[in-house]
């Protein structure tokens, strides 16, 4: 935040992410509709790997009920699996 211009940098959680337009229209939507907010500029951060949990900072971590070091199954857990079609 620069006055009222806000910079958003994003690291989606894999590069293709389908839902990128998605966060950056909602983001943009959100901050334009602050009273001080004049400028909202949304960026896609290159980074050198993937967002994962381990990311997170201990504060989040605790809001979640996470461990440290914790990382989200790629899976289903199991009684989701289960569950009939």
């Amino acid at each position: 935040v620069v006055d009222s211009a806000v910079l958003v940098d994003l690291l989606p959680t894999f590069p293709t992410c389908m839902f990128r337009g998605v966060f950056e229209e909602e983001i943009e939507k959100r901050l334009a509709a602050l009273p001080w907010c004049t400028d909202v500029s949304i960026s896609f951060n290159a980074a050198d790997r993937t967002w994962d949990e381990s990311r997170l900072s201990p504060a989040a971590r605790r809001a979640l009920g996470r461990t440290t070091g914790s990382v989200v199954a790629a899976e289903p857990a199991p009684e989701i699996a289960r569950r009939p079609a």
